[in-house]
């Protein structure tokens, strides 16, 4: 939280002419601080925002909607935006004005909400324990809603994201090099929700580079709402568990629940990802050619279940199509 200034020590029994003037001077100058502090917290994203550049700074959202018209950048180990118990509903009927603590996006088209990274370099390290907790992101052109890069042992819990243009959580590594390994890795979501119905949007998006990649992530409790892209593309990536996974598409339209990503180079490809109990109705699973070894344990059959198609799966000698992608309903 933004720390407020010290209130100034006035003794009225002592003050005498000119101390009067001292005295209020004093207290102008303290009311002077007090409203730049509440600009500060008030104005989240517009500016230099010192309460979230600053290691293990907490900032939290008001009751209602916060306006941000650029990028929330956190740079720091330990951040934490925290919002309320009305971020991750998720309903079927807009408007959304029940959601309790509103993050939304006024800036130009094709931006991105909050971003965390460290900066490049030999000397740095990846940044690790930043915590963004029941907030609703209410994109309105922005193309990312939440871009997380080389960052370990994070808390995303009670998060819901409306109509980015490109993809609501985008997991990679940094360009460039850092100190230490770069992989994104070891983060926790629970209760993630996403209605991506207007923009054909892609819900979460893992990635990396050849020397990185994002990799053991935990998601608990993950509903999303799409069409025409997939609900979960897997490229770069391994050993991520997804637990308790809802992909919805309506009927009519293309995009699969679950997209996984290969490449003739495996240190490429989606490899070793697990589901367990995942449901992708309409849409279903592909499993690309140079995928490998990725498991579903308790798929939603259909007919039977709540219409999740059999699995698609591209060849890739001389692997089964056991070894590509191993499922049991």
């Amino acid at each position: 939280m933004s720390k407020l200034p010290t209130v100034p020590t006035i003794d009225l029994n002592s003050v005498r002419d000119g101390s009067v003037v001292s005295a209020f001077n004093a207290l102008t100058k303290y009311l002077e601080q007090l409203k730049d502090s509440v600009e500060k917290a008030t104005n989240l994203g517009t500016g230099d925002i010192s309460m979230i550049s600053s290691p293990g700074a907490t900032f939290s959202l008001p009751v209602g909607v916060t306006q941000i018209a650029e990028t929330i950048r956190i740079r720091h180990n330990g951040v934490s935006i925290l919002g309320g118990n009305g971020g991750f509903a998720q309903h079927d009927i807009q408007p959304f004005t029940n959601y309790t603590h509103r993050l939304e996006w006024i800036g130009p088209p094709g931006g991105t909400m909050i971003e965390i990274e460290p900066e490049p370099g030999a000397n740095n390290q990846r940044l690790e324990g930043v915590s963004i907790r029941g907030v609703a992101f209410i994109c309105n052109g922005a193309n990312i809603g939440l871009s997380i890069k080389s960052h370990a042992f994070g808390i995303f819990e009670g998060l819901f994201f409306l109509n980015p243009n490109i993809v609501g959580i985008d997991m990679n590594v940094i360009p460039g090099s850092l100190g230490e390994a770069k992989d994104t890795q070891f983060n926790q979501f629970q209760n993630t929700a996403m209605r991506l119905f207007e923009t054909s949007a892609i819900g979460i998006r893992l990635g990396g580079d050849p020397i990185a990649n994002a990799s053991f992530n935990n998601f608990t409790n993950t509903s999303i709402s799409h069409v025409n892209l997939p609900a979960i593309q897997l490229g770069n990536s391994d050993t991520n568990l997804f637990t308790h996974t809802l992909c919805f598409r309506p009927p009519g339209f293309a995009g699969y629940g679950v997209e996984f990503l290969g490449n003739p180079n495996l240190n490429l490809s989606s490899r070793a990802n697990n589901f367990i109990d995942l449901v992708a109705i309409s849409g279903g699973v592909i499993a690309r050619s140079g995928s490998l070894a990725n498991r579903i344990f308790m798929y939603d059959p259909s007919p039977g279940g709540n219409g999740s198609p059999a699995p698609v799966i591209e060849p890739f000698p001389p692997f089964t199509n056991d070894q590509i992608l191993k499922v049991i309903s």
